[in-house]
């Protein structure tokens, strides 16, 4: 079972290398779904406004937290935050 697209994936790999131990078919869902949202509410020049980019940490906080996802205890405030927040930034651009 592969991955809908690049993004979806690599949010998968980013969780995969932060957790030690991990729920797989967990962590897909939680990336396709992550990435359903960012592309659902990605505009032209939403990388400009540092709202935007609050906003979509803020989303990816609330999802975590739903109980479906709660399990894998993905932590937004250290290493794990700043690197999806990083990819999503430098993928999820448009100019």
């Amino acid at each position: 079972m592969g991955f809908a697209d690049k993004g979806t994936f690599e949010i998968y790999q980013i969780i995969k290398n932060e957790l030690p131990d991990f729920d797989e078919q967990l962590v897909r869902e939680f990336a396709n779904e992550q990435a359903q949202r960012i592309q659902s509410k990605i505009y032209i020049g939403w990388q400009e406004v540092p709202q935007e980019y609050n906003r979509f940490k803020a989303d990816m906080e609330l999802l975590a937290a739903n109980p479906k996802y709660e399990s894998l205890n993905l932590d937004f405030d250290g290493p794990l935050g700043d690197t999806l927040m990083e990819f999503i930034l430098k993928n999820f651009s448009l100019n």
